[in-house]
């Protein structure tokens, strides 16, 4: 037993030894205070207690400071310093933390420990304290929030020298904080209470030290001393002579922060550069390496807005605001509109020419995306704001890119049909619906059927919605269930029609969609016919010319769709491969015959003109043959399978029958003649079938009649030399 004993006992002291060396290799104030020290040896410092409890605390950690109490409960001669504020502080936070948690047991044990020396100070609290222990009761929050106060001071040295008022005894405060960063901020507040004159040079000092400070505090890698030492060099910098200073302190907030993340002092730091019209580009710059996202799933909007809110509020400029309204079009929906503040600053930007000239820059870096996302922009303004825009870009954006121009064009001539119109019972829309729907309900009461009850149902409420409508409701005119009641206006604004008087020529060839929205106005259909035409005489791409096509041919403008046909077959008829495509689309879209059949004879002479259509599918190569109303009926080669069998067999009968000749050497007259019989029988045999084999073969070579599947292919004779034959070639 006594062995046993002494085994336990030295597996625990290696134990104790071994959580002793972990604890001093980690640091760990906590386990060094519960380890069992040999006599003489140093422990734990209170300096480093203290700083332990402090940093729990600012963390909010009360599981940590409820352990460090549970250990420093009967070790009250660990609290010994010369510093007594410093002490009384930290006792009153244990006791503090032991409260909030309930644990009355261990705040007795507390109250034992530093009862005697914190009565001496604060007596008052110290007796809530134990009354509240003794009768296990929830102290209130007011006591607690006091105890709290009273335990967290930032440090002694604030205790012991107060904050002075005036500038030298703020200059030496400052000069004497060291890497105290609650002293330095609590200067800085005391700083921003002087006049302007005072207060410059002495921040221009608490910048300059905010930047050692949040310099030391990354080299340490402890991310939030730095944060806080960069919100404080924010606030003290000067934007005119601080220039390098804030250019260091924006990098370093930026290697400190996640990807994709705005955190708060980078946007401090923002804002106080972006005061300075030196450092505006390169703010700019910095913001450009924050892309909207093209989700709002678990995406901070708030933050990159309302940065772009304070900066335009210093000073507007259109490439901000471009970064700002993409921040804010992330969780906005279709239809929403844009706030005041945007719409009011993206106005003034535009009657300023800023927005021109910054699609101007991005024109000149040739930036296809750039200037999209302009015109992306530009969409959420007034219709009248977008086609001033246009007016404006198509001095500056020439070629293919003006296909951003006719596309906000479009939107701009689309946006006008949705105007707010009156709707309301009195309305002769409404009054013909509502008759309508009482004829119906009385016919179904007249005639009850159990399959119309659902109906009726909705009929009533529709009914009682009309009954009960506003006669001054206004509504969009696409605004879901009373579209209906809307008259449907397609006619564009006076203002829209001298725009594309003006314009609309320039705009017409990128957009086909902006064509359709004028061949919709009846005033303006002509001048679409007139545009169209000069679009498809302006060699147009083949897309181009098929969105032309079907266009026509959905709306109804057979004349218009058939001269486009004619386009495509003189711009194409030689390039079997434009025709092929071309005739795959219409049949994927359903065309009329008037646009299949002639691209599917031009597609069957470019190929006999070319003599192959290895690169195109046979699939495209029969449906040009059916469309066409021909059918390629090209002479097959014989198959040789049958003439090598019946040669085959021929060999075989002869070998056989010498062989038969020569067993038989003593053979009568009789055999004789019925082995010649025999010799006649297989020679007989043989010539039938090779007669046979010729009249396959002449059968195969001769093109049979083509079996039609419907009269009208019937009537229609296949082409007889016509085509060429690559097969046979």
């Amino acid at each position: 037993m006594a062995k046993r004993k002494d085994r336990q006992r030295r597996k625990q002291d290696k134990r104790a030894a071994r959580d002793l060396e972990k604890a001093k290799r980690r640091g760990d104030v906590l386990g060094l205070i519960t380890a069992d020290l040999a006599p003489g040896e140093s422990g734990v410092s209170f300096e480093l207690i203290a700083a332990e409890l402090e940093l729990c605390h600012l963390h909010r950690d009360e599981a940590r400071l409820l352990g460090f109490a549970r250990a420093l409960a009967d070790r009250a001669t660990l609290f010994t310093s010369h510093d007594e504020a410093r002490v009384q502080a930290c006792s009153w936070l244990l006791i503090a933390s032991a409260l909030r948690a309930r644990q009355w047991e261990l705040g007795e044990g507390l109250l034992a420990s530093f009862g005697a020396s914190l009565a001496a100070r604060s007596p008052e609290l110290a007796r809530w304290c134990r009354a509240y222990v003794e009768h296990r009761g929830e102290p209130p929050t007011q006591t607690l929030r006091e105890l709290v106060s009273i335990a967290a001071p930032p440090d002694s040295k604030q205790t012991a020298a107060p904050i002075p008022a005036d500038p030298a005894g703020l200059e030496q405060a400052l000069l004497a904080a060291g890497d105290n960063l609650e002293r330095v901020e609590a200067i800085e507040r005391q700083v921003m209470r002087l006049e302007p004159e005072q207060r410059r040079p002495l921040l221009a000092i608490t910048a300059q030290l905010a930047w050692r400070l949040a310099l030391g505090a990354a080299v340490a890698k402890r991310a939030r001393p730095s944060a806080r030492a960069l919100v404080v060099l924010a606030r003290a910098a000067d934007p005119i002579t601080d220039h390098e200073l804030l250019i260091r302190a924006i990098r370093l907030a930026r290697q400190l922060s996640a990807p994709g993340r705005l955190p708060t002092e980078l946007a401090s730091l923002l804002e106080t550069a972006y005061r300075s019209s030196a450092l505006g580009p390169f703010v700019l710059d910095v913001l450009n390496n924050f892309p909207a996202p093209d989700h709002p799933y678990n995406v901070d909007c708030e933050a990159p807005l309302e940065l772009g809110r304070r900066l335009l509020r210093v000073r507007s400029n259109g490439r901000l605001w471009v970064w700002t309204l993409s921040w804010w079009s992330v969780g906005a929906f279709e239809h929403d509109a844009l706030p005041g503040w945007l719409l009011a600053v993206g106005a003034r930007l535009l009657q300023s020419g800023a927005l021109t000239r910054e699609l101007a820059e991005r024109v000149r870096v040739d930036a296809q995306t750039s200037i999209e996302e302009v015109c992306a922009a530009v969409s959420w303004l007034d219709w009248k704001d977008m086609l001033k825009f246009v007016e404006q870009a198509l001095e500056l954006v020439h070629g293919d890119a003006r296909r951003h121009l006719a596309r906000l064009t479009h939107r701009a001539l689309d946006e006008h049909e949705l105007t707010r119109k009156s709707v309301g019972p009195k309305r002769s829309q409404v009054k013909d619906m509502i008759l309508n729907i009482e004829r119906t309900l009385a016919s179904m009461r007249s005639n009850p059927n159990p399959d119309d009850e659902d109906l009726a149902l909705e009929l009533g409420e529709m009914l009682d919605v009309f009954r009960l409508m506003p006669p001054n409701l206004t509504v969009p005119a696409d605004f879901a269930d009373l579209d209906l009641l809307v008259a449907t206006n397609n006619q564009l604004g006076p203002t829209q029609r001298a725009f594309v008087d003006r314009h609309a020529a320039q705009l017409v060839p990128h957009d086909v969609q902006l064509w359709f929205q004028l061949m919709l106005d009846d005033r303006l259909r002509e001048r679409g016919v007139e545009f169209i035409n000069l679009h498809l005489g302006d060699a147009p791409s083949l897309d181009q010319v098929l969105r032309v096509i079907l266009i026509a041919d959905d709306h109804g403008w057979e004349s218009l769709a058939t001269h486009g046909v004619g386009v495509l077959l003189r711009r194409f008829s030689d390039q079997a491969l434009a025709l092929a495509r071309a005739l795959d689309c219409f049949i994927d879209e359903r065309a009329p015959r008037y646009a299949t059949k002639p691209i599917a004879v031009a597609l069957l002479a470019a190929l006999d003109q070319r003599g192959h259509a290895d690169d195109i599918a046979p699939r495209i190569v029969r449906l040009a043959e059916r469309h066409a109303g021909v059918r390629r009926r090209t002479a097959k080669k014989p198959k040789k399978t049958t003439a090598k069998k019946t040669t085959a067999k021929k060999t075989t009968t002869k070998k056989a029958t010498a062989k038969k000749a020569t067993t038989k050497k003593a053979a009568t007259k009789k055999a004789t003649t019925k082995k010649a019989a025999t010799k006649k029988a297989t020679a007989k045999k043989t010539t039938a079938k090779k007669t046979t084999a010729k009249k396959t073969t002449a059968k195969k070579q001769a093109a049979p009649e083509p079996k039609s599947r419907s009269k009208k292919r019937a009537q229609t004779p296949p082409r007889q030399g016509e085509l060429f034959d690559w097969e046979n070639s």
